[in-house]
């Protein structure tokens, strides 16, 4: 096992972290905690006192160095079984260090990559090394994924933030909960890289054009999804995968969604369902077939004819979107003005602060979904928002806590041979890479089948279509 270096805290550092941190945990140090619990094999209350472990709260850094603040942890033997477990103490299940320190570790890594959250937390006095930091990240998505896990048959593919964030199965059990409030929701996906796929894109490129070859747009890329609640500002899920964006994938992000009005989606075709067409998206896909567009792009004098006329047309088609959009969602109507989302501008907005506060491009899903949880929810619980304090709507009506997650024991992924039952909630930790990447099930399957299917359909069709025309 690597140890870490030696440290020193800077002298630059504020006095007020660095010496108020290492006081603040100086009092744990011999603290002796005995409080049992039931036997968690078999229940019983009958028990004998065993033995007493140590175990490390916390590790400071002052200017002799490293200095270790440990307690100590009763545990007992069941009369019944037999099973030797521990005291109720400030630890989380296979976790190093108390939950104190662990929870600092997972609030500053939704800002920050591991390397900086150990520079961080060394200008504090405190030392957490950056692999460490790493390992309770990727455990926090692991746990997460196993408390509120969407599944497709048995796989688990996607995380609902509306468990995380209220406790609740949907949208739809918030609206029962808090009658009134009208939920909108908006959905999209991004690609960010895999790590070093840039650069082999760049040698790749380099490669083809001396063989006179077509360079290659896009590098090697994740596929990441987020769902988000455009009125009260809170993502309802998240998802992260290696494999393109299909219908069954975005039927599986959009299930937290059940219960919201006036769905938004940029157009795409693996979105089903009754939903508004961005009026951004929409209006881009019509204007490219603009006989008046085309010929300004060819004859106008100055940008601004364009953009002018840009600007009008954008305007026509946002009218229209909205007049069709009132009749359909009275909800979202007021003093008969629609006020609801048209676009996935806020959506954008959301998928540009979730990659600046990546910072740095990941290879392992896994550990990207775990960090994209921690931004998410970050972003969904504010005091301080637009420059001013405020209190956000999870802020205020959410219950999430670190302890809530990581308290729990990772569960298996189970990948299922047969049919079953489609889309709905489920545990699943993702700790098994194979499961979450191994064969189709027969669900899927059909799926794809039916897919193929249609497209071959909608390419004959087209084909016809073109003949008749000529």
């Amino acid at each position: 096992m690597r140890r870490p270096r030696t440290k020193k805290t800077s002298s630059l550092a504020p006095g007020l972290l660095k010496e108020s941190i290492p006081h603040l945990l100086l009092p744990y140090r011999d603290r002796l905690y005995d409080d049992p619990t039931p036997c968690p094999e078999c229940g019983s209350e009958k028990r004998n006192r065993y033995d007493k472990q140590p175990r490390i709260f916390a590790t400071i850094i002052t200017q002799k160095g490293f200095q270790q603040i440990r307690v100590w942890v009763k545990r007992y033997v069941c009369k019944d079984c037999g099973r030797i477990y521990a005291s109720r103490s400030p630890f989380y299940p296979g976790c190093l260090y108390g939950n104190l320190v662990i929870d600092l570790c997972l609030f500053l890594s939704a800002a920050n990559p591991f390397c900086r959250v150990e520079a961080l937390l060394q200008q504090w006095g405190l030392q957490v090394d950056r692999d460490t930091v790493r390992n309770y990240v990727k455990r926090f998505g692991e746990r997460a994924r196993s408390a509120a896990g969407t599944r497709i048959d048995q796989s688990c593919v996607a995380v609902n933030l509306v468990r995380l964030l209220f406790d609740l199965a949907s949208v739809e059990e918030l609206a029962a909960r808090m009658p009134g409030e009208v939920f909108q929701d908006v959905a999209d996906e991004t690609y960010p890289a895999v790590k070093g796929a840039k650069k082999s894109m760049r040698d790749e490129n380099t490669e083809r054009t001396l063989q006179g070859q077509p360079p290659v747009k896009y590098p090697q890329s994740h596929t990441l999804a987020t769902c988000y609640e455009a009125r009260h500002r809170f993502f309802l899920s998240v998802l992260v995968t290696p494999t393109a964006f299909n219908t069954m994938l975005a039927d599986a992000l959009c299930a937290p969604a059940r219960g919201c009005v006036g769905s938004v989606r940029d157009g795409s075709t693996c979105y089903r369902g009754e939903h508004i067409q961005c009026a951004n998206h929409k209006a881009r896909r019509l204007i490219a077939r603009d006989p008046e567009y085309r010929r300004l792009k060819r004859e106008a004098t100055c940008r601004e004819q364009v953009r002018d006329y840009c600007l009008r047309y954008y305007s026509n088609v946002k009218e229209k979107e909205a007049a069709k959009a009132a009749q359909r969602y009275p909800d979202l109507v007021q003093d008969g003005v629609f006020v609801g989302a048209l676009s996935t501008n806020s959506m954008e907005g959301g998928n540009w602060r979730i990659k600046y506060s990546l910072a740095v491009p990941y290879k392992d899903p896994a550990l990207l979904e775990a960090r994209l949880l921690l931004i998410a929810v970050s972003d969904s619980v504010k005091t301080f928002k637009a420059g001013r304090p405020q209190e956000t709507f999870a802020q205020v009506h959410g219950c999430f806590a670190y302890s809530t997650i990581m308290a729990q024991t990772s569960r298996p992924e189970r990948v299922g041979t047969g049919m079953g039952s489609g889309l709905g909630h489920g545990p699943g930790d993702g700790s098994d890479q194979s499961a979450r990447q191994g064969g189709h099930t027969e669900i899927f399957a059909l799926w794809l089948e039916q897919s193929i299917q249609r497209a071959a359909k909608k390419q004959a069709e087209k084909e016809v279509t073109t003949t008749t025309t000529d």
